[in-house]
C-alpha cells in the first residue's frame, strides 16, 4: 500500500531521503553524498527529471496522496535553484505530520 501510519523523525525521514534521491541519481552509497544542507541543483545537480521520478517514488513511500508536485509549483525559481534536502525534509515531516492529525 505504502501509506505510513508511524510517525516518522526528521533523521528517519532524512536517511529515507538520502536512499531515494541515490536510487534516482542511479548512485550508489558513499559514491555520493547526500547531506542535510546538500542543494538539488548545486551540490547534487540534480535534473528535474530526476526530481519527478523522485516525487514518483515519494508517493509510493508515503502515498499517493502526498502533494510533492504541489508543493514544488509553489516554489520560485529561486527557491528552486536554492532547494536543499533539508528543506524535502522539513516539508515532508510536516505534510506526515498534518496528514496524521487530520
Amino acid at each position: 500500500m505504502g501509506v505510513i501510519s508511524e510517525r516518522l523523525d526528521q533523521e528517519t525521514l532524512l536517511t529515507e531521503l538520502r536512499a531515494m534521491i541515490l536510487e534516482v541519481m542511479e548512485e550508489e552509497e558513499g559514491e555520493v553524498e547526500v547531506r542535510f544542507e546538500s542543494h538539488f541543483q548545486r551540490d547534487l545537480e540534480l535534473e528535474s527529471i530526476e526530481l519527478i521520478a523522485l516525487g514518483d517514488l515519494l508517493r509510493a513511500r508515503y502515498g499517493q496522496d502526498l502533494d510533492f508536485t504541489g508543493w514544488l509549483t509553489q516554489l520560485t525559481l529561486d527557491d528552486l535553484a536554492e532547494l536543499t534536502v533539508g528543506d524535502l525534509t522539513r516539508w515532508l515531516e510536516g505534510a506526515l505530520r498534518a496528514r496524521s492529525e487530520a
